[in-house]
């Protein structure tokens, strides 16, 4: 038996690892990815964002690659718990809060490789607890303090604030690349008048004894901390050179405004000409009828362009031109259309620098002559910018922005760098211009002249987090992932097992308990009146809509008597056995029903066709008693194709009945995977499947086990 028993449990692992496959690959298929959904929560995400995400969770990986980390697990780059040892040596996990500084600012932390390790850290301590040891009375997911600490291990770490004085940081790594302590992560520069007047902005002509003394880059890094200190003699030339464009305390410093110029490839993708000639095709007929009624009747940049083309042709020949002009120009996009302008960049001495990107698209002087159309191009570049989309529009703006800085950095003055303080991999701030100083609004009263910069960059807090990674358990080590819900799918499953248990054992246990005694009886006494009895109770039980039969409970116990509650699990602030008990009683009952009806019917056939089996006769001809006769020699072998049924009733315990916990609101598997199929919850609804397919081979694999001991004729081998 224990060799049939091992056959058959490496056909299941073999069975439902390839279920899972299929499952996963569809999973990967279907509409709801993680991208798309980070893409729908925050129209300002950049396809690098998305790219960098993709790249830290594996996402980029091919499709075997990404099961592998799903089912086995794999190393998370942006994990890393830290750690609090108690005095009683109790160790719980979470995060250190300090949103002063002042713990991450004390001397005494000691860096061991992907740790930053501080003995008996202060007792103004706070930590947010994420995991504690079983029986440890501290509340999970908050802020607490402890005293009399032991250690804290902090396996992420805070960058800090930039170098004062600082407008532009540029990383020298990528998110996501491995670094180890004391790696140079990134460079501070910044931007004086200098800076602005090698980009074309006209010079601030300084006023006799107006220079105030500016603060020294020396003690300006020494303020950053773990900030590499690079002042030179240059840079003093430097810090003097910006003090002579510093005015009075009190008095508003003049702003300087330069336009960044760059002519590097197009911005805007090329026009889709299929697109472009179905839009033509339907609004011709409006516009038609529209440019009769006046110019002021015509809305859209394409109504203006139709409105010209309309008086020269017919449709079908202006949709055919249209088509003409939109392969040419999309052939010749990418080499004509340029970028003139990205932008402003504002400078205020004292206050900072503030970006405001453009977009100035426009077809280059050397080909508005030889282009046979250059109308067309024209008109294109102003219908996209018109049509585009506000996340798309963001993520322009967003790269014209990192644009202008980055042609900045070319002619700004190196102040400082940024190092890690720990092994680990870096999640830096994806903003490039910083401003330290408080909000300089450019639209204040003595500057109507100047727009407002839409892209005013606040205050940075921090340069962003430098994590040590952990390893992340895999589906088989019980780590099945997130919800959309943002809710650990274990945790949901957990608890709809437990509720649908509750349920459904009581329901099939009584099923059992009623139904076989009753089949038996039927089957004994054939054609009597409780045969016909108990055979018209199992139709109706079988007949009755399970919704309309709770229901009816519910009005008769629930509502008019009282005798019952009306739906959930239990009493809220109430946990007791009994309560649970009272809570149950109606559900399972419903349940019952429906399970005694049929396996009733099940037994009664059964014993029916074993009855008439000669070795029956043969032992009630020897003179053995009928009692024995049945449920000796009769029962075993009647309740070989019974077993079946229940063994593969044991899924039912686990997957639940979705109307039935519908009707009496109880929060089981059953409503838990149908609710997480309608709200394309997959993770959720995989880990259903597999459950339920893993117990319908246990179910199968625990019938040939009980035939075996139920008839000693069946041999496993």
């Amino acid at each position: 038996m224990i060799a049939f028993v091992l056959r058959r449990l490496i056909a299941a692992v073999v069975l439902i690892s390839l279920l899972s496959f299929v499952l996963f690959a569809l999973l990967q298929a279907m509409p709801g990815s993680m991208e798309d959904m980070l893409l729908a929560s925050n129209p300002n995400t950049r396809p690098e964002d998305v790219a960098r995400l993709k790249r830290i969770r594996g996402l980029n990986k091919p499709l075997h690659e990404q099961y592998v980390r799903w089912m086995f697990g794999y190393f998370d780059r942006t994990g890393g718990q830290d750690e609090l040892i108690l005095a009683d040596g109790t160790v719980i996990e979470g995060r250190m809060v300090d949103e002063s500084g002042a713990m991450r600012s004390l001397p005494t932390w000691k860096i061991e490789g992907a740790e930053a390790i501080l003995d008996n850290p202060p007792d103004a301590l706070r930590f947010l607890v994420s995991s504690v040891p079983d029986g440890a009375e501290i509340e999970v997911d908050r802020v607490h303090s402890f005293e009399g600490s032991q250690r804290l291990i902090r396996r992420q770490t805070d960058l800090g604030r930039p170098i004062q004085g600082a407008h532009l940081f540029k990383p020298t790594v990528g998110d996501g690349d491995q670094v180890k302590a004391g790696d140079e992560l990134g460079v501070f520069y910044a931007i004086d008048e200098r800076t602005m007047v090698s980009l074309g902005a006209k010079p601030i002509a300084p006023e006799e004894n107006e220079s105030t003394p500016v603060i020294d880059p020396v003690e300006a890094l020494a303020e950053a901390g773990s900030n590499e200190n690079e002042t030179t003699t240059k840079e003093k030339e430097f810090a003097a050179a910006e003090a002579k464009v510093k005015v009075k305390e009190g008095e508003e410093a003049d702003v300087i405004s330069v336009t960044i110029k760059d002519e590097l490839a197009p911005i805007l993708p090329a026009p889709d000409c299929i697109e472009h000639g179905v839009r033509v095709q339907k609004a011709l007929p409006s516009v038609r009828e529209r440019a009769s009624e006046g110019v002021d009747a015509l809305k859209s940049p394409l109504d203006h362009r139709l409105a010209d083309l309309i008086k020269s042709g017919d449709d079908q020949t202006i949709v055919e031109s249209e088509k003409a002009a939109c392969l040419v120009a999309a052939q010749q996009w990418g080499r004509y259309v340029a970028v003139v302008s990205l932008g402003t960049a504002h400078w205020r001495a004292g206050k900072g620098l503030t970006v405001d990107p453009s977009t100035a698209v426009v077809l280059q002087e050397d080909f508005k002559a030889s282009f046979p159309d250059a109308e067309f191009l024209n008109w294109a570049i102003a219908d996209r910018l018109v049509r585009m989309e506000e996340r798309d529009k963001n993520r322009l703006q967003d790269m014209l922005r990192q644009r202008i800085a980055g042609r900045l950095v070319f002619d700004a003055k190196r102040i400082g760098v940024l190092k890690a303080s720990i092994d680990g991999w870096p999640a830096l701030m994806s903003p490039f211009v910083i401003d330290l100083s408080q909000r300089v609004d450019l639209a204040e009263e003595g500057d109507e002249a100047l727009p407002l910069a839409s892209h005013q960059v606040t205050p940075w807090s921090s340069m962003g987090l430098l994590r040590a990674g952990e390893r992340k358990a895999g589906f088989i080590s019980g780590d099945l992932g997130w919800s959309r819900q943002q809710e650990r799918v274990s945790v949901l499953i957990k608890e709809a097992i437990v509720n649908t248990l509750r349920l459904m054992a009581p329901a099939l246990l009584l099923s059992i308990l009623i139904a076989l005694p009753l089949g038996i009886v039927a089957a004994v006494r054939q054609y009597s009146w409780l045969d016909h009895s108990v055979n018209m109770g199992a139709f109706l039980g079988i007949s009755l809509p399970v919704h309309w039969f709770g229901l009816m409970l519910i009005h008769i116990f629930a509502v008019s008597f009282g005798l019952f509650p009306v739906s959930g699990i239990q009493t809220p602030g109430l946990d007791s056995l009994g309560d649970k008990i009272w809570y149950t009683i109606l559900p399972a009952t419903v349940l019952s029903i429906a399970y005694i009806g049929r396996w009733l019917r099940y037994m009664r056939a059964s014993m029916l066709e074993v009855i008439r089996q000669d070795y029956i006769r043969t032992a009630r001809a020897k003179g053995l008693s009928e009692r024995r006769v049945i449920m000796v020699h009769a029962l075993r072998n009647a309740l070989i194709p019974v077993v079946t049924i229940l063994a593969m009733s044991i899924p039912v315990l686990f997957s639940g009945a979705l109307i039935t916990e519908t009707v009496f609101s109880w929060p089981g598997m059953g409503s838990l995977i149908f609710n997480a199929i309608i709200t394309f919850d997959y993770y959720v609804a995989i880990v259903g499947f597999l459950i339920s397919a893993t117990l319908v081979m246990l179910g199968n694999l625990l019938a040939d086990i009980l035939y075996a001991i139920i008839d000693p004729r069946v041999r496993l081998g």
